[in-house]
Order: structure tokens, then C-alpha cells, then sequence
């Protein structure tokens, strides 16, 4: 639906609108009038008839084909404190639990690296610039258009919101101001996630919108906005349905089949009020997200109620009706997200809606979260043990899933691709250059975007390796992990069959000729022209790949990480090594060193982590620092070598 602004809505200071856009300004819903302050505003109300109110709904939201990716803003190497080599290290800050975290992006520092002070007054003065700077360029480099700056929409009554504010806003601002000042041709904008705002609907428009202006009022104009054809702004949303004051938290929205219709309606006010109230002159549109129909269906077990596939066809169609676009979010290989995806892409096709599709590599965690109980640990540094926690992790074939999703978004020619996520190191799920997944996933990527976008494929061929660092049956010696099933995503079968088939090691080749892959001097398979993935048993060792044609080795991986049968701790992240890797890391980083992650390469039968990580471990009758000695009753904590 499509809205006009009110006759008291001003522009903004620092927007200008193009004359190219003089049109009556547009947003995602309904037109509406007023003459009101926003404190008197009298209820929305619509002017278009039915099908005026279609013909705005069928308005484009996208255009040039672009892979937009979630940032988590403030999550920016050699910035933050939150991701370093402390937090990594099983010795470090974390040694009670052997690391907080599971992943190390390569561009990390040391927490002693990084400047003191406040963020807002270093990012202020330009002391981080070169950083963002890279942050967009390496994006580029490895295929993304444009970020979706994650924006949590909390109110004034939280505290640690009204903390943190400041520094998203900062961060945000001067990614805007660094692309501006550069002259990238890098898109941006927000994602408006899970609105949880005290007071009524227009109370809630109200606080969002004001938030959203400390960023459009500071970078007005910009042509980096990530817009509309018609030049609307696009925010995306994440678990947007909370925005709605009867809606007090997302599985509401499905919760009850006798009010689902009023509370999509509710939501989609709404979302036409936050539009009023940011008083855009060119408009704004909403990228809706879409819950799939396992959480829906999950809901409703757990009310106790049995629902059909076409209770879910009725809550698509009803947000099809007040949204023009949406989008999913974990897209699994189950048949479950095959049917209900597969069934909003054809019902935007069939009703002229924008369809986007969502794709993501994996889900494994570096959060911490209670072991009784689907609650995040608050504070780390309280956990003394591995026993202490879960971490949650899906299955997701390796890169098999992350081919599929991109098939999908082919097969549909969908107008935008939205990744999760470009630094959500925390989830896993990240593109960003990091030691696990290096650059394996970005290289599959430009194959499957060049088809999507009709662009000649690479005449250089490569290769890729993909592997789990152990089986899923092995827990860690010194720190075994329970690894948990997120119910509310995919069923207990599912789960646990997606676990098991994370177990192999998958070589992926794009060639002009066929040939024949070896793993560790042995000839494993014959691969044709083109993309061809192969898997092979997850077996212990070094995980040397050739590519070889006519007798030749044309393509050699030798990835520094090896398999094991003995790790020190769970780690379910995929590993990924590419022939690209050198040539990559050159174009991001020039001749700055990187991190490289070696723990199981082993030198005389002993692995690197036995050498590089210093465990004191005491038992009864044993004492060692540095020996890696399995104990039941260890006690581990930083030592000096």
C-alpha cells in the first residue's frame, strides 16, 4: 500500500528531492491525510480503491540485481573489542571455557591493538575511516553490492539501548560518509529488527522514527541510499511484527488463527505511521520479512493447536496484501522450507509482488546460551566451564545448501539477493574474510551471481575444499560443548540428519575442461566443465587437493588447517580453502599480514595447538603446562609459554 504524506509532515533538513522524483511522494501503504500533529493524528485512513491500492502494492522495490548483506554495524575489526585474538584463544581471556569465540576475522587484533578511548569520538574524528573503508571494498571484492546496517529498535526504557545508541549511529553515519567522500558505488541502508518499544502503535511509529532521523538527518541525500527504481528509500525489517502494540511478541502474529487478519492489519498501520512519521519527501518502502511455515507451524503445536499448510498460504497472502516485497530468512534443506518457500515465490509471481531472496552459508555459534533453557548467557566471563553452556548449530551441506539458495534466486530471477550476513561473526553465518571460512563461500558465490545477472563466467578456473575440522560424534578433549537443536527452526529429524550430513569433505571446481580430482595422492573422482561439487568421507589428516588434467596438476590446495579425530574443543564451523586465496587476500589486505588457522596441522604426530595454546592441567598424580593432557578433572587457565 501506498501513503502520501501529511499536509504537517516537513522534509527533512538535508534532503533535496531530484526533480526526476518530482512525483507525489510514496511510501510501501496506504494514502492518508491529515492536518494534525503526530500527537493528535486521527487514524489512518485509506483513499484508493481496491485497485489503486493493488497497482501501488505492484510497484518494483528493486532494480540491478544487487546482493545486499547484513552488517552488524559496530562488529568492524581493529574497532571493537568484541571479536580479538583473546576472545579466540582457548588460553585467552575465555580459558575457563576454552574460548569464547569460535572464529577469527583477519583482519582482528589483539585487545592490547586496539586504541582506547570512546568509539563516537575516534569514528568522529576520521581515526576509523580506513577501516570501514575496507570493510566496503573487501565487500566488494567478494561480490556485495551494499550492507543492511542491523538497527534494534528498543525505546527509551532500555537502559543498555540508550547506551549503545550513540555508537550505532556514529558507525553508520560515517560508513555513509567514508562511501560519499571515496566515490564507492556501495549502497546502504537499514534493517529495522525486532521493534520492542514500550506504548501504543503510534507511540512506537513515533520513537523508531525518531531514531531512524539521527541518521537520515545527518547524511541527507546520499547517494548511497540504497532506493527504489522510483526512488523511494528501502529499510529492510527483521522480526518486524512488534511494531504493532497488539502484537507483543513475534509468534502472536500466528499464534491465533481467529486473529491473524486484525493483527496483520495492525502491523501493517503500523509500518504506515513509522512512514508518516520519517516524512520522506521522495517515500519509503518496507522490505517485509517472512516468518516460514515451520515456525508457524511450531507455534501452533505449542498452543496446542493443529493448523494445515493453508493456514500458512493465508498469513503470506494476508501480508501480500498491505506489503509489496518480502523475504524469508533461514531457508534449510528441509522439505518444509522447500515447500513454503517455493510457494511465496510463486505467489509473489502470481500477484506481482517483489520476492527477494534470502541466502546464508551456515549457522554455527560462538554464542553462549543457558544449558536448561533457550536463554543467552548475559556475562561470559561467569562461565567456568564447558558444561556451563550450549551453542547452537544447524547443518547446512557444507556449501550445498548455500548452491541451493542460490539456484533458487536464479531459477525465480529475483531482483535482489539479501545475504545473512556480511559480519555476524557471532552466528557464524558471515562472508566477511575470516580464518574457518577464508574465501570459499564468496567463490562459489560469483559463479551462481554472474549467471543470476547474465554476465560472462570467469575464464580463470578454481577450485575449493570445504570441511568440518571433525566428525559431529566427537567431542572436544578439553572442552566438550553441547551442541543444540534450535526447536523453533527445523524438527528433531531434521536436525540431527543435517548434522550427520555436515560429516565430508566437499571439493567444488569450476572448470573450462573436465578433469580429475585427487585428495591426498589418491584420485577420488573425474569432475565435467562447469561448477560440480563432489564429497568424499571426513576423514583424519591434511587435506591436500590437486586438480589434474592430461597428467598435469593444474589447480593444488594445500589448506593450513588439517582434519582430527582428537580436538581440543567442539567446533562445528565449516572450514573453507580456495585456489583464489592468495590472490584475494592481496587485493583486500596488499602486504599486511593475515591470521591463518592451523591448530590440527600436525609436525612429527603432534598437532600445532599442543605448541601454540599453554594449558595448565593438574590432576592427582600429573601436572603440565602446554601438554594438552586429557584430565576429568582439569583446571585450565592462561599461563605464559
Amino acid at each position: 500500500m501506498l501513503m502520501r504524506l501529511s499536509a504537517c509532515a516537513q522534509p527533512l533538513n538535508n534532503f533535496i528531492m531530484p526533480k526526476s522524483l518530482l512525483i507525489p511522494a510514496l511510501t510501501f501503504a496506504l494514502f492518508v491525510t491529515s492536518s494534525c500533529s503526530p500527537q493528535e493524528r486521527a487514524p489512518t485512513e485509506s483513499v484508493l480503491s481496491p485497485d489503486e491500492k493493488e497497482q501501488q502494492l505492484t510497484l518494483p522495490v528493486a532494480e540491478g540485481k544487487l546482493v545486499i548483506a547484513h552488517n552488524m554495524v559496530m562488529i568492524v575489526p581493529g574497532i571493537r573489542r568484541s571479536l580479538t585474538l583473546e576472545h579466540f584463544r582457548p588460553d585467552g581471556t575465555y580459558a575457563g571455557i576454552g574460548g569464547l569465540s569460535l572464529v577469527l576475522p583477519l583482519g582482528a587484533m589483539s585487545e592490547a591493538d586496539i586504541p582506547e578511548g570512546s568509539l563516537v569520538e575516534r569514528l568522529r574524528a576520521g581515526d576509523c575511516d580506513a577501516l570501514l573503508a575496507r570493510e566496503m571494498l573487501a565487500a566488494k571484492e567478494l561480490g556485495v553490492d551494499g550492507f543492511q546496517f542491523y538497527f534494534p529498535s528498543y525505546g527509551p526504557e532500555n537502559a543498555n539501548w540508550q547506551r549503545e545508541l550513540p555508537q550505532f549511529i556514529e558507525t553508520i553515519c560515517r560508513y555513509f560518509i567514508v562511501a560519499e567522500e571515496r566515490g564507492l558505488d556501495f549502497k546502504l541502508t537499514l534493517c529495522l529488527s525486532h521493534p520492542r518499544i514500550e506504548g501504543d502503535t503510534e507511540t512506537r511509529a513515533r520513537v523508531l522514527a525518531k531514531q531512524i532521523h539521527l541518521v537520515l538527518d545527518r547524511v541527507g541525500d546520499s547517494p548511497n541510499w540504497l532506493r527504489t527504481p522510483d526512488g523511494r528509500l528501502l529499510f529492510f525489517t527483521f522480526a518486524p511484527e512488534t511494531l504493532a502494540a497488539s502484537v507483543s511478541k513475534p509468534p502472536d502474529m500466528v499464534s491465533d488463527p481467529a486473529q491473524m487478519e486484525s493483527k496483520v492489519a495492525d502491523v501493517a498501520r503500523a509500518y504506515e505511521l513509522l512512514a508518516q512519521d520519517l516524512a520522506v519527501p521522495q517515500g519509503v518502502a518496507f522490505l517485509y520479512h517472512l516468518r516460514n511455515w515451520y515456525f508457524v507451524e511450531f507455534i501452533s503445536s505449542r498452543n496446542n493447536m493443529s493448523v494445515a499448510f493453508d493456514y500458512y498460504e493465508q498469513y503470506v497472502n494476508l501480508v501480500l496484501d498491505n506489503f509489496p516485497a518480502v523475504y524469508g530468512w533461514l531457508d534449510l534443506d528441509t522439505e518444509s522450507d522447500d515447500r513454503c518457500w517455493e510457494y511465496v515465490a510463486d505467489t509473489c509471481l502470481l500477484r506481482d509482488r517483489t520476492y527477494i531472496q534470502y541466502v546464508f552459508n551456515e549457522m554455527n555459534m560462538s554464542k553462549v546460551w543457558s544449558v536448561d533453557e533457550n536463554r543467552r548467557v548475559k556475562d561470559a566471563a561467569d562461565l567456568t566451564a564447558s558444561e556451563d553452556f550450549k551453542r547452537y548449530n544447524i547443518g547446512s551441506g557444507l556449501s550445498e545448501n548455500w548452491r541451493k539458495l542460490w539456484q533458487r534466486a536464479i531459477d525465480y530471477d529475483v531482483p535482489m539477493v539479501a545475504l545473512a550476513t556480511w559480519n555476524d561473526y557471532e552466528e557464524g553465518h558471515h562472508l566477511g574474510p575470516e580464518v574457518n571460512h577464508n574465501f570459499g563461500f564468496a567463490v562459489v558465490m560469483d559463479y551462481y551471481k554472474r549467471i543470476w545477472r547474465e554476465e560472462d563466467l570467469p575464464t580463470e578456473e578454481w577450485a575449493a575444499v570445504f570441511f568440518k575440522k571433525h566428525l559431529s560424534t566427537v567431542g572436544g578433549s578439553h572442552f566438550d560443548v553441547h551442541i543444540a537443536h534450535p526447536v523453533w527452526m527445523l524438527s528433531e529429524t531434521d536436525w540431527e540428519r543435517l548434522l550427520r550430513e555436515d560429516d565430508k569433505i566437499e571439493i567444488v571446481t569450476m572448470l573450462t575442461a573436465p578433469a580429475e580430482v585427487w585428495l591426498r595422492g589418491e584420485k577420488v573422482a573425474d569432475v565435467e566443465t562447469g561448477l560440480q561439487a563432489v564429497d568424499l568421507p571426513l576423514t583424519p589428516g591434511p587435506v591436500n587437493v590437486d586438480i589434474r588434467r592430461d597428467g598435469q596438476t593444474i589447480l593444488s590446495l594445500r589448506p593450513p588447517e588439517w582434519v582430527t579425530d582428537a580436538p581440543y574443543r567442539t567446533d562445528r564451523t565449516t572450514y573453507a580453502w580456495s585456489s583464489e586465496h592468495d590472490r584475494l587476500v592481496k587485493a583486500i589486505y596488499g602486504d599486511e599480514p593475515t591470521q591463518v588457522l592451523s591448530e590440527y596441522a600436525e609436525t612429527d604426530g603432534v598437532p600445532n595447538w599442543k605448541r601454540i595454546y599453554f594449558f595448565d592441567t593438574t590432576t592427582d598424580d600429573e601436572a603440565g603446562a602446554g601438554t594438552g593432557a586429557d584430565s576429568t578433572d582439569q583446571a585450565v587457565r592462561r599461563t605464559q609459554p
